[in-house]
């Protein structure tokens, strides 16, 4: 199976992360870093330019915009447990996978222009119109329904399959 262009970067990036952790892995063991994380931003991406280090949403809960164009810095996840079982039955045993998240920079993010301001609160006034129509209710309500109809048919099968009881 090919790699497609983003599977090729998300690689590129975790064979990159391995070797750098490798080679800075003494530097945590030793106590000079807390995690490998820390050390790969300390050692790898700090700079006079780059000081501050934050994931998307976390910029964007200050209400910071990262800058179009801007690539993130790669650094560990919380790792995921995954389990030997039907869906991973070439696993030998269960084993924990790192996936990759990627932080930006304060250089990378600027305020909200006063433009970009107005333009969202427009937008949020026209979300807010379409919320008080009629239309919208009824969607919201077939929703629900389809909602709790999903969990209806979910605790059926469980029932008919003897899990629940």
């Amino acid at each position: 199976m090919m790699e497609n262009k983003d599977e090729k970067k998300v690689n590129l990036a975790r064979e990159m992360l391995k070797t750098i952790s490798a080679q800075i892995h003494l530097l945590v063991e030793s106590g000079q870093f807390a995690t490998v994380n820390e050390a790969v931003i300390e050692t790898c991406y700090k700079s006079e330019e780059h000081q501050v280090f934050k994931k998307f949403h976390e910029w964007k809960d200050e209400g910071k915009k990262i800058k179009k164009g801007s690539k993130g810095f790669p650094v560990w996840s919380r790792p995921l447990d995954i389990k030997k079982d039907e869906k991973h039955p070439d696993l030998e045993k269960d084993i924990k996978y790192y996936p990759i998240c990627y932080l930006f920079s304060n250089s990378q993010v600027e305020e909200p222009t006063p433009e970009m301001e107005n333009k969202i609160a427009e937008l949020q006034l026209i979300v807010d119109d379409l919320k008080a129509t009629p239309e919208y209710q009824k969607y919201v309500d077939q929703r629900k329904l389809c909602l709790i109809d999903s969990r209806l048919r979910s605790i059926d099968l469980l029932l008919s399959a003897g899990i629940l009881s």
